[in-house]
């Protein structure tokens, strides 16, 4: 017969033990691998009166200030529950801190949407929203670009303030993402339309046809009149 004492369990023991255990897988856990520099999703948690907590699956949430979630008009563009992409700014995972910004994902995520359009040479629709030295700074959806002078219209603009509040659509001519620096063209993509025109109409004229005109210039020797992508004298 087997007179090896029975040894009793400890309930509280056994109870440290998990708890370091599940403290340990804790501290070790994967928690998506986030980078710094990178753009991650999120679950907005809470909604203060001066910041946003973000969840991104980290040790903690981010704490991000709610005027990055303001619309133009200074309302809240978001709740609680809504998913929303963020930028990693940094990491500390000894401290379990991460800091995070909604503004910064925004605009590397129009810079990519940028390229991709110069890239296609696609046009983009922006607002001239001031006059600098030079030309306007014309309001990509978030970014803000540089429109030369000479890059306004196919011709000079009489009253160069008149353009401020509208909306156009440009060409993308360059991009420096290091400097945040974007250069655009109106007047290229009107040269690209009249060219395109012009070319439609000279299948169609003939000699002798009668066809109708807007008068662009009068000179000593003769009326210039537009026929819709072509001047005739």
């Amino acid at each position: 017969m087997d007179k090896t004492p029975e040894v009793k369990s400890n309930p509280n023991s056994e109870m440290e033990v998990n708890f370091e255990a599940a403290l340990e897988n804790y501290l070790n856990e994967d928690f998506g691998d986030l980078e710094e520099g990178s753009i991650t999703p999120g679950v907005v948690v809470r909604i203060g009166k001066e910041h946003v907590l973000v969840d991104v699956n980290f040790k903690s949430e981010g704490q991000i200030p709610i005027a990055e979630f303001l619309d133009a008009a200074g309302e809240l563009e978001v709740g609680v529950g809504d998913q929303i992409d963020v930028y990693v700014v940094s990491k500390n995972e000894s401290e379990g801190t991460i800091s995070l910004s909604r503004e910064r994902a925004k605009r590397m995520q129009l810079f990519d949407k940028l390229e991709d359009i110069q890239e296609k040479d696609d046009v983009i629709t922006g607002k001239i929203v001031r006059r600098i030295k030079g030309g306007y700074t014309v309001d990509l959806g978030g970014v803000e670009a540089f429109l030369p002078g000479s890059h306004v219209d196919l011709r000079p603009v009489p009253d160069m303030d008149a353009l401020v509040g509208q909306e156009f659509e440009f060409r993308v001519l360059k991009i420096n993402r290091r400097r945040s620096n974007v250069i655009v063209s109106r007047r290229v993509l009107l040269e690209e339309r009249r060219d395109s025109m012009r070319k439609d109409l000279l299948k169609t004229l003939e000699e002798g046809q009668t066809v109708t005109g807007r008068v662009k210039n009068i000179t000593e020797y003769g009326v210039f009149v537009d026929l819709g992508g072509l001047d005739g004298l």
